[in-house]
């Protein structure tokens, strides 16, 4: 009798042990499957850096010379009224950490790169990068260079930067970092750059970037602008501009028919102006906008 409850009290205690452990595993599992799909819900989110300047105005947008708003939330703002379902990520240029802020811009340009870079290879998805940023060069700097044949000259400008100013050698770095993001899978949109009105004699040293996607403006009759760079590297076109219209409290840049900036924001109503003496810009133009647009038309669902 005492062997039968020995016996039987063994078999309690392994049946007891073997249910905790289903029930373990099969929690895991639930566990397991929930993070999955949560996983697979974030790969199927959107996400676009802009990678700009969201700390120092710079656009005017009621003809006071004074700037109103960062060059980089007009983009920013653009994308996420036109991309809803997207997830729109500011990368500020100017607040950037590991960034020395009295480095020169194209500095923190790497900083910038090196850090997406190292999110994506931490688990981090990107599918765009936007770059509305212009490093300037002229073509008479490289002897036999034209916008026509820009793109045989593509190795001469990389070696001719690596042996230039201080500011000069950081680009191919840059421009490594950005193929290198391309490789991945990212596309990366790059404005092609502006140049005075009807004076093509300039190109952006990014647009030696392969791979990319380098965007030119088009005026609104879809003729190419006389303000954008203009070039064989060039291989994507978009619109070059944003209209603004009045909205009841503020402006409408986006196109929307919403309130991207109030009123009371605007340099001249915060200097005594009243809203009845406004005077808006009729539109901001540049292939910086041409960029996020260019985003848009790929993306929109």
């Amino acid at each position: 009798m005492k062997r039968l409850k020995e016996k039987i009290f063994i078999i309690f205690c392994f049946t007891a042990c073997f249910t905790a452990y289903l029930q373990g595993q099969t929690l895991q599992n639930v566990a397991g499957n929930h993070q999955s799909k949560i996983e697979n819900q974030n790969s199927k989110i959107v996400r676009i850096a802009v990678v700009d300047n969201f700390t120092y105005k710079w656009t005017d947008l009621d003809k006071d010379s004074i700037p109103d708003i960062m060059h980089g939330e007009i983009i920013f703002r653009y994308l996420q009224e036109h991309l809803p379902h997207a997830e729109i990520e500011k990368i500020d240029l100017e607040n950037l950490p590991n960034s020395d802020p009295f480095f020169s811009f194209f500095y923190k340009v790497e900083t910038a790169l090196k850090n997406i870079l190292s999110d994506i290879r931490n688990g981090k998805k990107y599918d765009a990068i936007n770059l509305s940023l212009m490093s300037s060069q002229r073509y008479d700097k490289y002897e036999g260079c034209n916008p026509e044949n820009l793109h045989d000259f593509r190795d001469v400008i990389i070696s001719a930067l690596k042996r230039g100013n201080f500011i000069e050698r950081i680009e191919p770095g840059n421009i490594a970092m950005l193929e290198e993001l391309c490789s991945l899978g990212v596309k990366v949109y790059i404005g092609g750059g502006n140049v005075e009105y009807g004076q093509n004699d300039r190109f952006n040293a990014y647009s030696t970037v392969r791979g990319a996607i380098h965007v030119g403006g088009l005026r609104r009759d879809g003729e190419k602008a006389p303000w954008s760079c203009n070039n064989s590297l060039i291989n994507r076109w978009a619109l070059g501009g944003l209209i603004i219209t009045a909205t009841e409290d503020g402006i409408d840049f986006t196109g929307a028919g919403t309130t991207d900036f109030y009123y009371s924001d605007l340099s001249s109503i915060k200097n005594g102006a009243s809203i009845e003496d406004l005077e808006l810009v009729e539109y901001i133009i540049g292939t910086s906008y041409a960029t996020p647009i260019a985003i848009v038309e790929d993306f929109k669902k």
